[in-house]
């Protein structure tokens, strides 16, 4: 355990993690926020997201305390990963590449969450949606990922947006690049369903 002296708090060391539930007391020490373009911090704010937000690092987010969804779905799923739980990432993006969306005006946003199975069950981690922080359970892999995408339709201005598993993504990535970027894993994806027919 560890006392951060800017919250008052004792946190859990990253080293005394066993379970899944010991991930969401560990990730508690994180604030949602984010690095910009000039990497200034920006804590519980959407202002500028659109404009001035840049993907950071697992160890950017460490170093600050700080990261968005897809920052602490990438640790959760790290850790996962470590302590032997099978995992997948998903990515919940604003627009299509063939849509005309005027993304920098809208309230719409990306969410990322982190999928993990055990025992024939599929469990959703979430720690960066307070509305939604714990553990969730599902039946299978595609009732948790339609659940989601249902739940996020609201925050998309009623739009349903199909949620695409990422692996890596690229330090340094704007809001538009980053975006661009889920499309490019949606269309592979469709092309690698396509060749599998």
């Amino acid at each position: 355990m560890c006392y951060n002296g800017n919250w008052g708090r004792v946190f859990m060391e990253l080293e005394d993690i066993k379970t899944p539930r010991d991930i969401l007391e560990y990730m508690d020490r994180f604030q949602y926020g984010w690095l910009d373009i000039n990497d200034e911090e920006h804590i519980q704010s959407g202002k500028g997201h659109k404009e001035l937000y840049r993907t950071s690092t697992v160890e950017e987010m460490i170093e600050h305390n700080l990261g968005t969804c897809l920052e602490q779905v990438i640790l959760m799923s790290r850790i996962l990963t470590k302590l032997g739980f099978p995992n997948r990432k998903f990515i919940i993006r604003v627009y299509r590449g063939d849509e005309k969306f005027d993304y920098i005006n809208s309230k719409i946003l990306i969410h990322s969450f982190v999928l993990y199975y055990k025992d024939g069950k599929v469990f959703q981690i979430e720690h960066p949606d307070p509305n939604r922080r714990g553990i969730h359970g599902f039946d299978s892999e595609e009732l948790a990922i339609k659940a989601m995408e249902r739940y996020y339709q609201k925050f998309y201005g009623g739009y349903l947006r199909p949620a695409v598993e990422f692996f890596d993504i690229p330090k340094g990535l704007t809001f538009d690049e980053l975006n661009a970027y889920i499309n490019t894993l949606e269309e592979e994806r469709d092309k690698k369903k396509e060749l599998n027919q």
